[in-house]
């Protein structure tokens, strides 16, 4: 399991974690932070309103958000990889969401289908999740790249999604139409028919969709239990000093019930603050793109999953530099 797909789940479960300013996306404002506790503050109000643009830009110093767009563009003249067969596949699934009456027709497939599944499998959904929890927490123990602080976070998360996964209501046919019907308004906002158009996707244009997915995909948590806006209205940001230009960060945030917390450092760079992690990856994705072969894979604007300039989108953002939980 790679460092950077961790700190992509990380992310999704701490920095999105408090909003105790309220910007309105987009809107103009200087890169970086007046304080230590504002770098990390203002970063997680982007995301509470969905703004990945203003996320980077704001998170960012701006030669650091200039290379990042380049590397971007960069990373759009490769190569495509994708196998026809799966692109097919792929293409087939999104035509499901983008159809006329596409609510109607999904629900008319699968709610059938889900009566069986429950008849089949609900009693055995309990094991099962255990099963993956128990799977997700040994891939934390033997990464060779996340250090015992980092992997703490992560076991905590495991086990507060976990046992709630095993008890959501995933069976329930009234929640089941209300899922359909924020996927197919979800996918259908993306403008998306042709994965293979992900990977030309300019810089601009792939957060607007990270933003239209993100917000579907806390719409579709919320409904079966997992409430990330109650998380973020839980969380509270703590500065400890460490010298003139840098600080200790501490994140207090409650997930399904459960109090966490995580640590990370912010670094003061012509005055503003910055958090360090989100600095360090990116500079790591530029040097990763510039040692790939001019025939190296393809790199597109996934949520998760993805490799070089491309990943940062997904993985940057999560302050897993120095991590610790508390339980």
């Amino acid at each position: 399991m790679s460092k950077g797909f961790l700190r992509a789940w990380l992310l999704a479960a701490v920095l999105m974690l408090a909003a105790c300013h309220h910007a309105t996306p987009g809107e103009s404002a200087p890169p970086g932070g007046a304080s230590p506790t504002e770098a990390a503050q203002l970063l997680i109000d982007r995301l509470k309103n969905d703004d990945f643009m203003g996320y980077w830009r704001q998170g960012l110093p701006a030669d650091d958000f200039k290379t990042m767009q380049s590397d971007w563009a960069m990373s759009r003249q490769m190569p495509p990889t994708l196998k026809p067969a799966d692109r097919e596949r792929m293409n087939a699934w999104l035509a499901q969401f983008n159809a006329p009456h596409a609510q109607s027709t999904l629900q008319a497939e699968w709610l059938p289908k889900l009566a069986g599944y429950q008849r089949q499998y609900a009693d055995q959904l309990p094991m099962l999740m255990s099963v993956m929890q128990m799977v997700a927490g040994t891939a934390i123990d033997q990464s060779a790249t996340l250090t015992p602080s980092e992997k703490a976070p992560l076991h905590d998360i495991a086990g507060a999604v976990g046992p709630w996964a095993a008890k959501a209501p995933w069976f329930d046919p009234a929640k089941a139409r209300q899922g359909i019907a924020i996927a197919v308004t979800t996918i259908h906002g993306l403008g998306i028919s042709d994965v293979q158009v992900l990977g030309s996707l300019d810089f601009d244009q792939a957060m607007t969709r990270y933003a239209a997915f993100f917000k579907g995909l806390k719409q579709l948590l919320a409904l079966y239990g997992l409430d990330l806006d109650a998380s973020l209205g839980s969380a509270h940001v703590s500065t400890s000093p460490v010298d003139a230009d840098h600080a200790q960060l501490k994140i207090d945030y409650v997930l399904l019930g459960h109090p966490m917390s995580i640590t990370t450092t912010a670094v003061r760079i012509e005055q503003r603050w910055f958090v360090q992690n989100l600095i360090d990856t990116v500079h790591e994705a530029h040097q990763r793109l510039q040692a790939m072969p001019a025939d190296a894979d393809s790199i597109g604007p996934a949520p998760t999953g993805t490799t070089g300039a491309a990943a940062v989108a997904a993985s940057a953002a999560t302050p897993t530099a120095s991590a610790s939980s508390h339980r």
